[in-house]
């Protein structure tokens, strides 16, 4: 890197490249999970971040979801469950897996998440039990 030239008149401030690294992405993958056996059948889910945030599991998700798993499995069988700003809906399938219910659970988010939210309800075969609505 070049010093600037000198100039009394220049109030900038010079920052090398090293205090602004190029961030690193997580790469499009699926992963399983059980909770610490709170399911019997691994929950299966796609992170894939071209389409956002919401495309990360977030710490906050998984720990909301091992809570329902644990205290709240026999307690929602008459609940109705809608999931808001769900991403790939690691709570709301979470819960479709391992609570008991009879009622659908409702996955919500932005458009731009839909795809990854019904990709998720697939490969855990939840399209009887669970289903994604676009709420901007």
């Amino acid at each position: 890197m070049q010093p600037p030239p000198n100039n009394d008149n220049d109030n900038s401030i010079l920052i090398g490249d090293d205090f602004t690294p190029i961030p690193h992405y997580k790469v499009a993958s699926t992963f399983s999970h059980d909770f610490s056996n709170l399911l019997t059948t691994p929950i299966r889910l796609h992170e894939d971040l071209t389409s956002g945030c919401g495309g990360q599991l977030w710490p906050a998700g998984m720990v909301l979801a091992k809570h329902m798993l644990r205290y709240h499995k026999n307690s929602l069988i008459e609940a109705r469950i809608l999931e808001l700003g769900a991403g790939g809906g690691v709570v709301g399938l979470s819960v479709a897996m391992g609570c008991c219910i009879d009622k659908p659970i409702y996955i919500t988010d932005q458009e731009n998440m839909m795809d990854l939210a019904r990709k998720n309800i697939a490969i855990n075969g939840l399209e009887s039990v669970a289903q994604e609505l676009v709420l901007d």
